[in-house]
Order: structure tokens, then C-alpha cells, then sequence
């Protein structure tokens, strides 16, 4: 009989975790007590067409749980109207990711029955399924869709492949970084860090190519890599190091440093429009950020916006979704650097 994974700290830590990754204040002997039950939005996901927005909202039970549930919502653009979809996930390890067709999103399950495993929503009639057992994070559709990757964490953090056609399930890299990966704009390949080092490999197996952290580059360590991200035209990578953010290109090899970042929640989104990403505001305030966006080709960066904005991407060429506080979505418009509401958890039933 196949042993399967032991997941009951994951169980016990979800809750804790969630709070640490979203930014807040855990519930900690000597803080103040909560009057009110915690109840938190996140992790914006654009999908293909920019039309619709999937995020979670996570509720606690009650003031003094520590019992939180989250739930994938999405959300009209235009019309503002927001849905529960019923899917129960972990949001402490978002992504959720939109299959490239718009009919899907896969997610980590936080259900009871089946916690930590790897899931796919279908939006129209919604439906569920597995695709991997326990314990999957991080999952990513591939940009043509026919893979899922996701990082497998049964005994070591593993990537691995999901083929949506034939449901083969392959292990590309062992031991990686197991928050920062990307697909190639697409399909074609991966890229993911290990032991300090950045490489590519194609969802169908075959060699892993070395992309940074070589002999070539100085032979020098490429220690604290952080934050891959391909550009939409597949020519370069981006990635974060040493407080700076910097693009490989991944012809040549050459690497350049693109811009200076130095803030407390690091998240980058490159499309045609540029790279938006978060900086450290004037006032050096934690809960602050000033929204920015990098052309990549002159390096000129553009302050767009200053809040307490966290989680930004692109939702389209023209306007980024981002998290406003803990409990709103907004968006911001690059012509005229305004920002909007977009959607905010409404109060729960009785």
C-alpha cells in the first residue's frame, strides 16, 4: 500500500501561516483582543481576457478562533458583480491560476476531505476535481493549457508537470525553490531556482539548460534569487537579487540590473506595458507602498500611485488589479493614475 503523505502540520499551521503570508497580525498572547471575526481578500488573478478577476476571501469563524475558511471568488470587470464559487482553498499558497481559455482555475484544495491537494474549478456548470493528490502548491496553467505545473512537496520541493491530454504527471526538478517559478510565455519551458542557481527545462522532459548563476556570469553564486518572470515575448527573464531587480537574456546570456526595489512585499508582473511591481514608499511607512512601473527597454520607471497596495498585476495593457488594505480590490489606470474600487467582501449571511 502506497504511504501517503503526512500532512496533519500543514493542518495544524494552515491558519497561522495564512495570516503571515496576507500581512497581518497574528493573535498572539499579549495583543489586543479582536471584537470582530478577521475577514481578508487576496491574491488577484487577471484572466486571459482581463474580463474577470478571481481572488479569495478568507473569514474567521469567530473572534477568538484561530479556524480560518477561505473561499475562491470571482469577479465581473464591467459589471462589478462578484460571485462565491464554493471552492474551499488554501490561501496561504496562492497563486490561483486561470486555464488560458478562461473556463478553469486550479488552486491548493483546503478542504477537509481532500486538504492540500491539487484542484481544478470549472466555471460553467461549476464542477470540481483533483488532479494531483496531496501535497501540491503553487499551481500554474501553462499559457497554451495543456500543462499544469505545481510544486510537489511528498518528501522534497519537487516541480512537476501535469499533462491535461493524457493526465501523465512528470517530476522535472528536484529540491527547488519552492515560492518562485514561471512558465515561458509559450509553453515551452520552465524556469525555476535551485541550490542558488536559475534553469530551464522543457514540461517534456530532456536537460536541464543553466540560465543564470554559472562561470559565465563571473562565477559568481546567484544567492538570494527571488521572484521569476518572463517577458511577453519570451526573450528575457526577469528576477529579483540583492535588492535589485534584474533581466538574462536568455539568447546571449548577458544580464543587466533594471531597477532598485526595496519593499517588504515584493511581487513583479511584466506584460507589453512594463514590468509593475511595489516600492518602498517616501515616508518608509510598512503598510505603504508606492505602485511603479518599469519600461524595460529604456529602464525608465513611472510612479503611478502610493497606498497600502500589495499583490499587483497586470489586468490588462492599460490597468493593474491590486490589493488595497485587507479587505479591498482595486484597480488603477496608467493614463490617468487613478485607482477604483473593484470589489470588497461583502458582509456574510446570519
Amino acid at each position: 500500500m502506497k504511504e501517503l503523505p503526512d500532512i496533519s502540520r500543514a493542518r495544524q499551521c494552515v491558519s497561522f501561516a495564512s495570516l503571515l503570508v496576507l500581512g497581518m497580525v497574528a493573535i498572539l498572547p499579549g495583543c489586543k483582543k479582536r471584537e470582530a471575526p478577521i475577514t481578508v481578500i487576496g491574491a488577484p488573478a487577471a484572466s486571459a481576457d482581463g474580463d474577470r478577476v478571481a481572488f479569495f476571501i478568507t473569514r474567521q469563524a469567530n473572534a477568538k478562533s484561530r479556524d480560518m475558511d477561505s473561499h475562491l471568488w470571482v469577479v465581473d470587470v464591467n459589471s462589478r458583480a462578484a460571485a462565491d464559487t464554493g471552492a474551499e482553498l488554501l490561501a496561504a499558497f496562492y497563486p490561483l491560476s486561470w486555464s488560458p481559455d478562461g473556463k478553469s482555475l486550479v488552486y491548493t484544495s483546503g478542504r477537509n476531505d481532500n486538504f492540500a491537494a491539487l484542484e481544478q474549478l470549472e466555471l460553467g456548470p461549476m464542477t470540481t476535481r483533483q488532479l494531483a493528490p496531496p501535497t501540491c502548491f503553487a499551481p500554474q496553467y501553462s499559457p497554451n493549457g495543456k500543462y499544469v505545473g505545481y510544486i510537489s512537496r511528498n518528501g522534497n520541493d519537487s516541480l512537476a508537470v501535469l499533462d491535461l491530454d493524457n493526465g501523465q504527471m512528470q517530476v522535472l526538478a528536484t529540491d527547488v525553490n519552492q515560492h518562485y517559478w514561471c512558465w515561458a510565455p509559450d509553453g515551452s519551458a520552465v524556469f525555476y531556482i535551485r541550490d542558488s542557481h536559475i534553469y530551464r527545462r522543457s514540461p517534456g522532459g530532456g536537460d536541464a539548460v543553466l540560465v543564470y548563476g554559472s562561470a559565465e556570469n563571473g562565477d559568481q553564486k546567484a544567492s538570494d534569487l527571488s521572484h521569476l518572470v518572463c517577458s511577453p515575448d519570451g526573450s528575457q527573464l526577469g528576477f529579483y537579487q540583492d535588492g535589485c531587480f534584474r533581466v538574462s537574456d536568455l539568447d546571449s546570456g548577458q544580464v543587466r540590473q533594471l531597477f532598485q526595489c526595496d519593499h517588504y512585499f515584493l511581487d513583479f508582473d511584466w506584460s507589453a506595458a512594463g514590468i509593475c511591481y511595489l516600492d518602498q514608499s517616501a515616508e518608509e511607512r510598512r503598510n505603504e507602498a508606492k505602485l511603479m512601473v518599469c519600461e524595460p527597454t529604456s529602464a525608465e520607471v513611472r510612479h503611478i500611485a502610493t497606498g497600502p497596495f500589495s499583490q499587483p498585476s497586470w489586468l490588462n495593457d492599460n490597468q493593474i488589479v491590486l490589493r488595497y488594505g485587507d479587505k479591498q480590490l482595486w484597480v488603477h489606470t496608467l493614463e490617468t493614475s487613478q485607482g477604483e474600487l473593484l470589489v470588497s467582501p461583502p458582509e456574510p449571511r446570519p
